[in-house]
């Protein structure tokens, strides 16, 4: 019932965030196509964090994250644009996630030593032009949770082979837009779709090397 009722919030959820972004950017019409894959991949989001994380605190919030990264992705497909109101949004959950990780006996310092020279390595990747801002802040705000999960590796690590592997996923969908001669796409292509589907693929990994730890 719970899954029912989380997937139902996160369609709602999706559902008002282009709402939002209809009423307030007059440049950029969204309109949502394949409502039915969309309603899958929530569907299909909510029930592998349900059955990881039964009704823990985890579940709500990498529930939010699932739907944050699915807003994000959809909206850059759309319009080429990332809103920075979802990802301070995102970063502030993150935050609150380490307060709260902190408040029950784990130690995050490491995890926040990791995160930190991730920011300052996303921020210089994005200075010179590599990812745009909105990208940059993508990956920013999706650090604190993929190291809270990759705290029996090496977060920064992680986080780092989730900056490569996003770009390998753009590059593999869409190879016929790549100008190999000049490493450079011939249009403008949306990254935040690539970033979405690569967390998604890492955390998914991550839970699966826990729970082969558990069987050890």
């Amino acid at each position: 019932m719970r899954v029912v009722i989380f997937t139902l919030i996160g369609i709602i959820v999706f559902l008002g965030a282009v709402s939002f972004i209809n009423k307030n950017d007059k440049e950029n019409r969204i309109d949502v196509n394949k409502k039915g894959i969309i309603a899958l991949i929530i569907t299909l989001s909510t029930t592998l964090i349900y059955i990881k994380y039964k009704a823990n605190v985890e579940f709500y919030v990498y529930f939010y994250l699932s739907i944050y990264l699915i807003i994000v992705g959809y909206i850059d497909y759309k319009t080429k644009n990332v809103y920075s109101i979802f990802n301070w949004l995102t970063i502030m959950i993150g935050i609150w996630f380490l307060i709260y990780q902190k408040s029950i006996g784990i130690d995050i310092s490491f995890t926040i030593v990791c995160v930190i020279i991730y920011i300052i390595f996303a921020k210089l990747i994005g200075y010179f032009n590599m990812f745009g801002d909105g990208d940059t802040d993508i990956f920013i705000a999706t650090s604190i949770f993929v190291s809270s999960i990759s705290l029996n590796t090496f977060p920064l690590v992680i986080l780092l082979l989730n900056m490569i592997l996003s770009n390998l996923v753009l590059i593999m969908f869409n190879i016929k837009l790549l100008d190999v001669r000049k490493m450079k796409f011939k249009e403008q292509i949306a990254f935040a779709p690539s970033i979405a589907l690569s967390t998604f693929i890492l955390i998914l990994l991550l839970w699966f090397q826990g729970k082969l730890k558990e069987k050890e």
